[in-house]
């Protein structure tokens, strides 16, 4: 055993991964011990094997915990937010290595009758003075509430965004703050008035298209990124037959663009990393609409994430339905077997059978009687 680890067990401080000596974390724990602490799950998980055979579970069976946590509640019928106390249920128990699930509890202030759903309303926000660890905005509401007539318009977006709103938001919001990133403990943090910028900034220009840098103009793009860009879409195109469509455009008398190889755009790159940016990197300050494009990206990476998990969730409901629904029809078709051979197709049975008894047992009577009387 290392030198200094005997009794790293029961020691908060320290990884409880023999080989590592690293600062535990708070949050990352055996859940049924909660003596094991460890720096990161790979460790928790990697510790499993040992840590099962000397665990003594500090209570026996899975529990849930549940706290509050601040969120902003924009109700549809009145015309300013509210903070709210949500609750979150932390399910904690079963084997060593099984993490916390963190579960936040909406339906005391949204309908169960809608299908609501979270969407990030910004980019992650780094650890800073107000917040101690890394986190993220996120507002749920209903993706269909715009097509529905019959549902309320919400006063606050209205009274918020000065009824500028790119769309008509409909029914009751709730914005909440989320810890990033979520591979580890998906914890839910306060969230304060101090972010209702953030939601009145999304709130007026969701489902808008981000406006182009104010200093850009079309046809700005250097010359050889454009000449890139259709050495690769022609590739993509025409493939092996590229060369002998070039033959063809040069007897023609036309001269195609000359094509680079990949080693040839890199090593331009690497030369002229960005020829053109001086020409884009103007902005209008005053538009507090605009976005630098590494926001869009990570905005359009999150928007992806969440209709592939929507989509997920569509799929193993259906697929639940449809194994529901061949169970129930298997079992009618059970009970509907054990009926009709009990109540109708057995006393068909006996029917014939008793039937064919009792008119052989005439024919044989008859044939006696005629030979008596014949001798």
């Amino acid at each position: 055993m290392p030198k200094g680890r005997k009794g790293r067990s029961a020691t908060a401080s320290l990884c409880a991964l023999p080989s590592c000596s690293a600062p535990a974390s708070e949050q990352v724990c055996c859940p049924q011990c909660q003596r094991a602490r460890y720096c990161k799950r790979a460790h928790q998980i990697a510790d499993v094997g040992r840590h099962k055979a000397v665990c003594v579970a500090s209570s026996s069976g899975a529990s849930v915990k549940t706290r509050t946590v601040d969120a902003i509640f924009f109700p549809a019928n009145e015309s300013f937010p509210r903070i709210v106390k949500v609750n979150c249920r932390v399910h904690r128990g079963g084997p060593a290595g099984n993490p916390e699930k963190h579960e936040l509890d909406w339906s005391s202030y949204l309908s169960s009758d809608h299908e609501f759903v979270p969407h990030p309303i910004a980019p992650v926000e780094r650890e800073s003075s107000r917040h101690t660890h890394s986190s993220r905005l996120f507002l749920v509401f209903d993706h269909s509430a715009i097509f529905n007539a019959n549902m309320p318009v919400n006063r606050c977006a209205m009274q918020l965004t000065g009824g500028n709103s790119a769309m008509l938001w409909r029914g009751d919001l709730l914005g909440y703050r989320v810890r990033e990133p979520s591979e580890d403990h998906a914890q839910f943090m306060d969230a304060s008035m101090d972010d209702l910028s953030a939601f009145t900034q999304f709130l007026k220009y969701h489902c808008t298209v981000p406006p182009m840098p104010s200093g850009g103009h079309w046809g700005s793009a250097h010359p050889e990124d454009a000449e890139d860009m259709a050495s690769i879409f022609a590739d993509m195109m025409f493939g092996e037959h590229l060369s002998d469509l070039e033959e063809e455009l040069r007897a023609s008398g036309f001269q195609p663009p000359p094509r680079r190889s990949r080693k040839q755009r890199y090593e331009r790159r690497a030369r002229d990393p960005s020829p053109s940016s001086s020409e884009w990197t103007e902005t209008d300050a005053s538009d507090e609409r605009t976005l630098n494009r590494e926001d869009i990206r990570q905005m359009m990476r999150e928007e992806f994430r969440i209709q592939q998990d929507d989509l997920r969730a569509l799929l193993r409901k259906e697929v639940a339905d449809e194994v529901w629904v061949g169970l129930f029809q298997v079992a009618v078709l059970a009970v509907a077997a054990y009926f009709g051979w009990h109540w109708l197709l057995f006393p068909i049975l006996r029917f014939f059978y008793g039937g064919g008894t009792l008119f052989m047992a005439t024919v044989w009577k008859t044939l006696r009687w005629s030979l008596w009387f014949l001798f």
